[in-house]
């Protein structure tokens, strides 16, 4: 048994949940086969701040995933955040990554 879902195709909104055949925004197709993300993750939560380390770049409200990233389960990610390598609960304070913020534990 697996906590997680395999999904064929996802637009994140950062916002609500969209039907991809009514989203009428401009996308790039992500692939993203080796990140998992855990059941109950919430993705672009909270109040929109600017990223404390590439704010031209980790902006407009979106949440970057690296590949083969992981995100345990029932965390909340603010908006304009980065995360990249294999995280666990105890990365999360209180299991929340506030907006703005930059995670990279790719390198460990």
């Amino acid at each position: 048994a697996t906590d997680g879902q395999a999904l064929d195709e996802v637009v994140v909104t950062g916002m609500q949940k969209m039907d991809k055949r009514l989203f009428t925004g401009a996308t790039a197709k992500v692939s993203a086969e080796k990140a998992k993300i855990g059941s109950g993750v919430t993705l672009g939560a909270f109040e929109e701040k600017e990223n404390e380390t590439k704010p031209g770049i980790y902006c407009e409200g979106l949440v970057t995933i690296g590949e083969r990233s992981v995100i345990p389960n029932n965390v909340k990610v603010g908006k304009n955040t980065m995360i990249s390598g294999i995280t666990t609960a105890e990365d999360y304070p209180n299991g929340i990554l506030e907006s703005g913020r930059t995670f990279d534990k790719a390198g460990d």
